[in-house]
């Protein structure tokens, strides 16, 4: 399954490569278009924010989201990884993870194995 993530400070960037090879991970852009099953991995930016280009890129390309992860940082308290629960509300996916920063050893075995059971289903 497609990993499609952005980043821009390189957290998320650093989080997906553990998470899925090269050829099953697309950096968004707003140009972005995907026609096949994808797990989305959004950062949270401005306190609480769904980037820009993320919520620009979901709204031509949401019919195949299947999931999404969340990332962020613990100091924004409440709004810790909301992007990614705001977008799984929003297009009604589940939120299969948050992650703080580029995560841990233990969020990517989660993950993982959450995205294998993903992609069994789709």
């Amino acid at each position: 399954m497609i990993v499609a993530y952005y980043s821009l400070t390189g957290n998320t960037r650093r989080l997906v490569a553990r998470l899925a090879p090269p050829g099953e991970r697309v950096e968004l852009t707003r140009d972005t278009t995907l026609t096949e099953p994808f797990v989305l991995v959004t950062p949270t930016y401005n306190f609480g924010e769904i980037p820009q280009v993320v919520a620009e890129f979901l709204e031509s390309n949401n019919e195949y989201l299947v999931a999404v992860i969340g990332t962020g940082n613990r100091n924004w308290a409440d709004n810790f990884a909301i992007a990614g629960r705001k977008v799984a509300t929003r297009y009604g996916v589940p939120l299969i993870g948050t992650v703080e920063l580029a995560g841990t050893p233990e969020d990517y075995r989660t993950l993982i194995e959450r995205m294998r059971l993903l992609d069994e289903i789709h």
